[in-house]
């Protein structure tokens, strides 16, 4: 049986304690099915709360990262890692509580709110590092003649470098979080406008665009509401615009055709089928038959998404 200890993360010897913890959270998720997901919840539920008070926002961030992580490394679990999150969110205490991390009242968050807080933080994170991976955005810059500015350099250098070797599973990872309420609309429109903003290039040109596919096959049903429509087909003829380059990989060509034929279809598909994992396939094997295709409101212009 899979088991969780909860060490204390504030005694002297701290730094080994949370490390112990990291690689049992690792441990669990790597061992998760549909079978265990509630015995893996409810162990995870159980060590945040049951930590020592100073401890809990740590246990709690462990957890949130490596939930992330493990989604991105393992597509084919975004689904259930998402509701994990959405059950432990239901079930953490309101006594997790980070008086650094406040409110708009300026009150520290507590329970389920600082739980998503971390997860959209940690998703942040991991969605910039996916970036400069892409090359879509500028390197972070460190002053370099400090020791620690060194290693933060070093450090961001390897994740950017890891980022580089991953799929889609975390843009897969966003659309599930953004289908059971843990990640807002505006910050999804946010990630495909990202995705899609600048003129690609190979060899990583068309990276972006597969992410993009990935996101919009998961979240476009729902992203796909009559005040943003026209921000949708902002999105989709960008991607057409893009797939039609002579350097386009074939399965990025099949990825696009697969969402026009989702919208098609009100984005209504067999159980199975609505997922990255199929949509990756069938652009590997299912090359025949490509085609195209062609209320402004408070949302704005559709790459000019308001902030906030």
């Amino acid at each position: 049986m899979l088991g969780l200890n909860s060490p204390n993360l504030s005694d002297k010897g701290d730094s080994s304690a949370k490390r112990s913890l990291s690689a049992q959270v690792l441990f669990l998720l790597q061992h998760i099915t549909t079978t265990t997901y509630v015995s893996v919840s409810d162990r995870l539920v159980n060590t945040v709360n049951g930590s020592a008070p100073a401890d809990r926002c740590w246990a709690l961030r462990i957890v949130m990262r490596h939930i992330r992580r493990t989604a991105t490394v393992h597509p084919h679990l975004t689904s259930l890692l998402a509701r994990l999150c959405l059950r432990i969110a239901e079930q953490l205490s309101p006594e997790v509580c980070d008086e650094n991390t406040q409110d708009t009242q300026g009150k520290g968050l507590s329970g389920s709110r600082l739980l998503r807080k971390y997860l959209l933080d940690n998703c942040q994170l991991a969605f910039e590092i996916r970036l400069a991976a892409h090359g879509l955005v500028e390197t972070a810059e460190f002053d370099g003649e400090d020791g620690k500015d060194s290693e933060a350099a070093d450090a961001w250098c390897a994740m950017v470098q890891e980022a580089k070797n991953q799929g889609p599973g975390l843009a897969r990872f966003f659309g599930e979080l953004f289908k059971i309420g843990l990640l807002p609309m505006r910050v999804v429109h946010e990630c495909v406008r990202a995705l899609l903003a600048t003129p690609r290039e190979e060899p990583l040109g068309f990276r972006p665009v597969e992410d993009a596919c990935v996101l919009l096959s998961s979240a476009g049903g729902m992203m796909d509401i009559p005040k943003a429509r026209v921000v949708v087909d902002a999105y989709l003829a960008r991607i057409e615009s893009m797939t039609g380059d002579s350097q386009c990989p074939l399965r990025v060509r099949a990825m696009w055709k697969e969402i026009v034929d989702l919208r098609a279809q009100g984005w209504i598909t067999a159980p199975d089928s609505h997922n990255a994992e199929a949509v990756y396939k069938k652009g590997i094997f299912s090359m025949a038959g490509f085609g195209t295709s062609k209320e402004q409101d408070g949302f704005g212009h559709p790459y000019e998404l308001e902030k906030g």
